[in-house]
């Protein structure tokens, strides 16, 4: 029988914030590099994924665990108050795929920024990776490749330790999969003006309640139907916006 196709969908790319084409004034370049990572699963030919705080790119694929070709090694992001909200509010996110398997995830990580506001112009990073089950489960070995009555006795958990099979490690778990990830910026990122003295703060709403009830009733037909509601909602605090919001029934 022949594999499964896989579904297209899941592999498009994730957008992200506004990005810039050309370095300038007023702007700051992102740049990203990986050495290698250690302990893989197995022989894998892998590829890199960063998405996140930038629209998700990736390297070329690498038959070694590391000597990945980046097609795109920086983001270039203006220099104003959405890029240090999305420093502190967006981690990048990096992943690594199984280039064989039709870029099947093999497990991710993620590393915040916030140090490039104020702090340093560089963040490195031994990242260790969270393995998606199905490479965690390649630590012990595959009994069905010998034996295809087995085949009934699968998706264990990621942390679950599969006992009945042989592990392909030594020790009590897995030795984690760590990848070498470093950030560069050429300049601190926050504005100068607030290097020695600056906070994050972290807005959020629940929702708002008690609209008058003309309001909440226009096209309304039903008390569990707000399809029709003519109007979208929007909401600020402290000069940021929450998004558009849209009215709903709310929780009992």
């Amino acid at each position: 029988m022949a594999p499964k196709k896989k579904d297209a969908v899941q592999d498009e790319l994730q957008d992200g914030p506004v990005e810039e084409e050309e370095p300038g004034p007023g702007k700051v370049v992102f740049n990203f590099s990986a050495e290698g990572v250690k302990n893989l699963p197995g022989e894998l030919q892998t590829l890199l994924g960063f998405s996140g705080f930038c629209k998700e790119f990736r390297t070329g694929p690498s038959a070694e665990p590391s000597a990945w070709e980046f097609t795109k090694d920086s983001v270039i992001r203006l220099q104003n108050q959405d890029l240090y909200n999305d420093v502190v509010e967006r981690p990048l996110v990096i992943s690594i795929s199984d280039a064989g398997a039709e870029n099947a995830l093999i497990g991710s990580a993620e590393i915040s920024l916030v140090p490039l506001l104020h702090d340093a112009t560089e963040v490195a990073l031994d990242l260790e990776l969270n393995l998606v089950p199905e490479y965690y489960a390649r630590w012990w070995k595959d009994d069905e490749a010998d034996d295809p009555k087995k085949k009934d006795k699968k998706d264990k958990a990621a942390t679950e330790v599969p006992k009945e099979k042989e592990p392909l490690f030594e020790g009590d778990a897995p030795p984690s999969t760590v990848l070498a990830v470093t950030v560069k910026v050429e300049a601190l990122v926050g504005p100068e003006e607030d290097r020695d003295c600056w906070t994050i703060l972290t807005l959020a709403t629940e929702g708002i309640f008690a609209l008058p009830e003309s309001l909440c009733s226009l096209g309304v037909v039903s008390p569990d139907d707000f399809q029709a509601h003519p109007i979208t909602y929007t909401a600020s605090l402290l000069g940021e916006s929450f998004g558009e919001g849209s009215l709903t029934k709310a929780p009992e």
